[in-house]
Protein backbone atom coordinates (compact mmCIF):
# COMPACT_ATOMS: atom_id res chain seq x y z
CA UNK A 1 0.00 0.00 0.00
CA UNK A 2 1.18 3.51 -0.78
CA UNK A 3 1.58 5.96 2.08
CA UNK A 4 0.02 9.21 0.91
CA UNK A 5 -2.57 11.65 2.17
CA UNK A 6 -2.41 13.56 -1.10
CA UNK A 7 -5.50 13.44 -3.32
CA UNK A 8 -5.06 11.09 -6.27
CA UNK A 9 -6.87 11.25 -9.62
CA UNK A 10 -6.04 8.58 -12.18
CA UNK A 11 -7.43 8.99 -15.68
CA UNK A 12 -6.77 6.23 -18.20
CA UNK A 13 -8.03 5.20 -21.61
CA UNK A 14 -9.60 1.76 -21.81
CA UNK A 15 -7.55 1.06 -24.97
CA UNK A 16 -4.23 2.08 -23.35
CA UNK A 17 -1.63 -0.60 -24.03
CA UNK A 18 1.30 1.29 -22.44
CA UNK A 19 -0.29 1.55 -18.99
CA UNK A 20 -3.33 -0.72 -19.21
CA UNK A 21 -6.45 -0.18 -17.15
CA UNK A 22 -5.66 -3.35 -15.17
CA UNK A 23 -2.35 -1.79 -14.03
CA UNK A 24 -4.10 1.47 -13.12
CA UNK A 25 -6.63 -0.49 -11.07
CA UNK A 26 -3.77 -2.10 -9.11
CA UNK A 27 -2.29 1.35 -8.45
CA UNK A 28 -5.71 2.70 -7.46
CA UNK A 29 -6.22 -0.14 -4.96
CA UNK A 30 -2.78 0.57 -3.46
CA UNK A 31 -3.71 4.18 -2.69
CA UNK A 32 -5.12 4.48 0.84
CA UNK A 33 -8.80 5.21 1.28
CA UNK A 34 -9.61 8.86 1.07
CA UNK A 35 -9.79 11.39 -1.68
CA UNK A 36 -9.04 9.26 -4.72
CA UNK A 37 -10.71 8.59 -8.05
CA UNK A 38 -10.14 6.37 -11.06
CA UNK A 39 -11.74 7.57 -14.29
CA UNK A 40 -11.77 5.68 -17.60
CA UNK A 41 -12.14 7.35 -20.97
CA UNK A 42 -13.77 4.86 -23.30
CA UNK A 43 -12.02 4.31 -26.61
CA UNK A 44 -8.94 6.31 -25.59
CA UNK A 45 -5.41 5.01 -25.97
CA UNK A 46 -2.38 6.11 -23.92
CA UNK A 47 -2.35 9.68 -25.24
CA UNK A 48 -5.60 11.60 -25.26
CA UNK A 49 -5.60 13.21 -28.69
CA UNK A 50 -9.05 13.57 -30.12
CA UNK A 51 -11.17 16.60 -29.36
CA UNK A 52 -13.73 14.34 -27.66
CA UNK A 53 -11.06 12.72 -25.44
CA UNK A 54 -9.59 16.09 -24.47
CA UNK A 55 -13.04 17.49 -23.72
CA UNK A 56 -13.82 14.47 -21.55
CA UNK A 57 -10.46 14.82 -19.80
CA UNK A 58 -11.12 18.46 -19.01
CA UNK A 59 -14.63 17.67 -17.74
CA UNK A 60 -13.32 14.90 -15.47
CA UNK A 61 -10.62 17.12 -14.01
CA UNK A 62 -13.02 20.04 -13.51
CA UNK A 63 -15.51 17.76 -11.73
CA UNK A 64 -12.78 16.35 -9.52
CA UNK A 65 -11.50 19.80 -8.63
CA UNK A 66 -14.95 20.63 -7.22
CA UNK A 67 -13.91 18.50 -4.22
CA UNK A 68 -11.42 21.16 -3.21
CA UNK A 69 -11.99 24.66 -1.92
CA UNK A 70 -8.56 25.98 -2.90
CA UNK A 71 -5.67 25.02 -5.13
CA UNK A 72 -2.06 25.95 -4.43
CA UNK A 73 -0.73 26.80 -7.86
CA UNK A 74 2.40 28.61 -8.98
CA UNK A 75 3.24 29.78 -5.45
CA UNK A 76 -0.17 31.27 -4.75
CA UNK A 77 -3.43 30.03 -3.28
CA UNK A 78 -6.32 30.18 -5.74
CA UNK A 79 -9.96 29.82 -4.68
CA UNK A 80 -11.64 27.24 -6.88
CA UNK A 81 -14.07 29.90 -8.14
CA UNK A 82 -11.19 31.77 -9.79
CA UNK A 83 -10.24 28.81 -11.96
CA UNK A 84 -12.09 29.07 -15.24
CA UNK A 85 -9.78 27.25 -17.63
CA UNK A 86 -7.75 24.23 -16.69
CA UNK A 87 -4.15 24.06 -17.80
CA UNK A 88 -3.75 20.45 -16.71
CA UNK A 89 -0.02 20.11 -16.31
CA UNK A 90 0.23 23.41 -14.47
CA UNK A 91 -2.20 22.23 -11.80
CA UNK A 92 -0.81 18.75 -11.42
CA UNK A 93 2.88 19.45 -11.05
CA UNK A 94 4.61 18.26 -7.84
CA UNK A 95 4.86 21.81 -6.46
CA UNK A 96 1.09 22.38 -6.56
CA UNK A 97 -1.35 21.21 -3.88
CA UNK A 98 -5.08 20.73 -3.53
CA UNK A 99 -6.88 21.56 -0.29
CA UNK A 100 -10.03 19.51 0.31
CA UNK A 101 -13.35 21.22 0.97
CA UNK A 102 -13.46 19.44 4.35
CA UNK A 103 -10.51 21.44 5.72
Amino acid sequence: MLATKMPVLIIVGDKDEGTPLSHQQILFQAVPKGNKALEVIKGAEHNFRTEEELTTLKQLVNEWLKNFKTIWCNSRLLPRQQIHTIRLFEYFSPSNHLIPNKV
